[in-house]
């Protein structure tokens, strides 16, 4: 009866045992498909910040695009800049007025719907600061020209990645 006991205790160990050893190996796997995948994705975010840095094709639609934003940045970085505390509503105003024009332009040219949605949002942004620099509110300016800049992290990403990498936001568009 011992014998019995002691082998039946035996033939568990030897279960046991070969099914940790299955999930060991089970799990090795699953961790070597889950690195490979892992390795997969980041591949393939270098593969797209690689391409985001290519000039588009001579004569498509992001090449005439590009070419406008440029023309958008010389005609915003002719505009004088604010000395005074007074002085932001006035040129907040003009950049307005140049980034309307630029919209317009770029809906001429055939702007994907991202791109218009972001110059949308600057110009949304743009007025709210010239309101409340107008209301001598410099705070609310202040949160204003935050929500700028904050704009401009996201949708320079999504610019860079459609090849427009003249059309991304930069200073020269923020009022303050």
């Amino acid at each position: 009866m011992k014998i019995l006991f002691i082998l039946a205790i035996g033939v568990l160990a030897i279960l046991f045992l070969t099914s940790a050893c299955e999930f060991q190996v089970n799990t090795v796997r699953d961790s070597a498909q889950s690195s490979k995948k892992s390795i997969t994705g980041v591949s393939d975010l270098l593969d797209q910040a690689t391409r985001a840095g290519d000039p588009p094709k001579p004569g498509s639609a992001a090449t005439r695009l590009n070419t406008e934003c440029a023309k958008r940045e010389q005609r915003l970085a002719r505009l004088p800049r604010p000395t005074k505390l007074t002085d932001i509503a006035p040129h907040a105003q003009r950049v307005l007025a140049v980034l309307k024009a630029h919209d317009r332009r770029a809906a001429r040219l055939g702007a994907p719907p991202q791109v218009r949605a972001i110059n949308a949002e600057q110009q949304r942004a743009v007025l709210r600061l010239a309101h409340a620099a107008r209301a001598k509110n410099y705070r609310a300016a202040q949160t204003q020209a935050t929500t700028l800049r904050e704009l401009a992290g996201r949708a320079n990403t999504e610019l860079m990645r459609l090849g427009l990498t003249q059309c991304v936001l930069r200073g020269s568009g923020m009022p303050l």
